[in-house]
């Protein structure tokens, strides 16, 4: 992804180093018209991975051809226990025509694996700034695994900004494909083409990896271990996709001592007609406590939902209807709890 200075701002806080957007338009404003045109298995191809159990998603959507190295690592993020999706330009030349904006990327395949994961880290190449030095721009809405991933990479000897408003490098958009999954919020990485070419011997993708690859790879992989183990805040559907929503879901805690303990409930897909989910809430011997039933307008979240109807004790949250068939696409989250592990 290609970005534009802004030298009036420069000039006044020459501090900071601001990445370039480039000016010219996407070729194709979306998937329809670039599935119009360009053919799969000559010109571009889609190659996925998926792990049961696993609810983490790594993407590079501008793979390939498009910006260089960006698959490489997404596959190597990803291992064997991780899922990745990659879309790829396999063209001789002339690859950046199959760059379709991260805000209007709507690939199906794309479109369902995000939706059905937790935690997603979006991967992207972007035009080296004014200096020239290998950097990661950081961005996305998932500002806790963002951290967590700047903290490592930092901790490697790598370069890891936070992304400014504006720079058009920041992933803060909704619909950004990386903010499309179950909590409508994940972690872009725009990569500089210096920080790329060092992935690679001579700085050619297509010879080996380098030990710079390795390192970063490393260091965005411990920071998924880190977050994914943490109990705070966190998601439904932390457990294996199997287990989640339809047979329990993951088990919280009520405390008398918080009157402020929330449900927040909310939808990934863009559906107008999409107005709500009923909610049943077990205790730990499997008994049916109460059913709550509520409703929303499409993308947007449950907040604030108070839980002063349930005692003390454990419980956990099963999805029993909404108006999408399929319950994968609800997420949820309770504040100020104590999971039972």
């Amino acid at each position: 992804m290609k970005s534009t200075s802004v030298a009036a701002l420069m000039s006044l806080l020459t501090c900071v180093t601001f990445p370039t957007l480039a000016l010219a338009a996407d070729t194709y404003a979306d998937w329809g018209a670039l599935s119009a045109s360009e053919t799969q298995g000559e010109d571009f191809q889609i190659l996925t991975q998926t792990v049961p159990g696993s609810n983490v998603l790594i993407t590079a959507i501008h793979g390939g051809g498009i910006e260089a190295g960006t698959s490489e690592l997404a596959k190597a993020v990803a291992g064997s226990n991780h899922s990745y999706y990659l879309f790829e330009g396999i063209k001789s030349s002339g690859n950046s025509v199959l760059h379709i904006t991260s805000t209007n990327f709507d690939e199906p395949t794309a479109i369902k694996m995000a939706a059905q994961s937790t935690r997603l880290i979006s991967l992207h190449g972007a035009a080296n700034d004014s200096s020239g030095d290998p950097i990661v721009w950081m961005g996305g809405l998932d500002t806790g695994l963002r951290d967590l991933i700047r903290t490592q990479l930092i901790n490697a000897g790598f370069d890891a900004r936070i992304a400014l408003p504006g720079s058009g490098l920041e992933g803060t958009a909704q619909g950004n494909i990386a903010n499309r999954n179950r909590i409508l919020a994940g972690v872009q990485l725009e990569m500089t083409r210096s920080l790329r070419d060092s992935f690679f011997v001579d700085g050619d993708r297509r010879k080996p990896t380098t030990q710079v690859f390795e390192n970063f790879r490393t260091a965005i992989r411990n920071a998924i271990t880190a977050h994914v183990v943490d109990v705070n805040d966190r998601a439904f559907g932390i457990d294996p996709l199997a287990t989640s929503y339809l047979s329990g879901g993951v088990r919280f805690y009520v405390q008398p001592a918080i009157s402020t303990l929330t449900l927040n409930l909310g939808t990934s897909i863009y559906d107008n007609n999409y107005s709500g989910i009923t909610i049943e809430f077990y205790n730990t011997s499997g008994m049916l406590v109460t059913t709550r039933s509520y409703t929303s307008a499409a993308n947007s979240r449950f907040v604030s939902l108070p839980l002063s109807f349930l005692s003390t004790g454990y419980y956990s949250i099963r999805v029993v209807r909404n108006n999408n068939p399929s319950p994968s696409w609800i997420f949820g989250s309770v504040n100020n709890i104590t999971a039972l592990q």
